[in-house]
């Protein structure tokens, strides 16, 4: 496995390469995340295929961007990266709000996309923006005592993280330092900012998904609240879960299976969101069949 910086325009991502035989897939994190968090999810995948994992710029130890990050500019850091992988095509694999970065792709570059897969994230998240605002769940606040190092913070997350791996400690501790000011995170607040309005703001268009292509959703993912949410709170997240987020969910799927009716769909009741990183073996297992494939078709159509 290697782990460099790649080149991109003005600026440098950083890749972890698994450099083993077969196919090419991009593994593409969801926002927030680096090229760390896939843990088991990319040793799995990369028993059949080299894969790339990217960190996204902005985030871990890529690049800065300028102000101004758009959605292009994101979706062509991707290209720029095959570029530098001296790379024609590869599958693309993108988790969460990744779904807009592909779905910019199969719009602007189809031809450098064999397959892609999108892992609970073939979602239009401008409408996700609306639902989360009503969403009762409160968010997890690291207490004083998790902020004083990197160390006390994995500990404190590594508590309230319904699921756990390797691979998330990795992703958090590439996404904190520990400062003269106690715990503070990679990104600058306006960059990561920017980064998620580029990728919320994106008005997808899946008929543009010419392309094979697999989504896997989540469907009802787990809410982890802590002992000391009271039980009213507790019954709204779960009320809002049944009569909110669901039929959304639902609705999201036959969106994309009636815009996309070559893809195959996959809905887990009950997986969690980070389903790679909750089941890596069994998810892999899922998008190497799949893989295999788009590529037995592929060779098939160039004989």
């Amino acid at each position: 496995m290697d782990e460099r910086f790649v080149q991109v325009g003005g600026g440098r991502l950083h890749v972890v390469d698994s450099s083993t035989p077969g196919a090419p897939v991009i593994l593409i994190a969801g926002v927030g995340n680096t090229a760390a968090v896939w843990g088991d999810f990319f040793a799995h995948l990369a028993t059949a295929h080299r894969v790339v994992a990217v960190t996204r710029r902005g985030y871990g130890r890529s690049h800065v961007p300028n102000p101004g990050t758009t959605i292009a500019d994101l979706a062509g850091d991707l290209l720029g990266l095959l570029d530098a992988l001296s790379l024609d095509r590869a599958h693309f694999v993108g988790h969460s709000a990744a779904g807009s970065e592909l779905a910019y792709l199969a719009h602007a570059a189809p031809e450098r996309a064999e397959s892609m897969v999108f892992l609970d994230a073939a979602y239009d998240r401008r409408e996700l923006l609306e639902l989360l605002a009503d969403d009762p769940t409160p968010g997890p606040i690291p207490p004083p005592t998790a902020r004083t190092s990197v160390d006390d913070l994995v500990e404190w997350y590594r508590s309230v993280f319904g699921v756990w791996s390797d691979g998330i400690e990795h992703d958090l501790r590439e996404s904190f330092i520990t400062t003269d000011l106690g715990v503070q995170p990679v990104t600058p607040g306006t960059v990561a900012q920017e980064i998620v309005d580029a990728l919320f703001s994106f008005a997808v268009d899946w008929t543009a998904v010419t392309m094979p292509a697999l989504a896997m959703y989540a469907i009802d993912p787990p809410s982890y609240l802590p002992d000391s949410v009271d039980a009213e709170t507790q019954d709204e997240v779960q009320r809002f879960a049944r009569e909110r987020y669901v039929p959304w969910q639902r609705q999201q799927v036959a969106l994309f299976a009636e815009s996309v009716p070559h893809a195959q769909v996959v809905q887990w009741e009950g997986a969690d969101h980070l389903l790679f990183a909750e089941h890596p073996a069994k998810t892999a297992n899922v998008v190497m069949e799949f893989l295999a494939a788009s590529d037995a078709t592929s060779a098939h159509a160039t004989t």
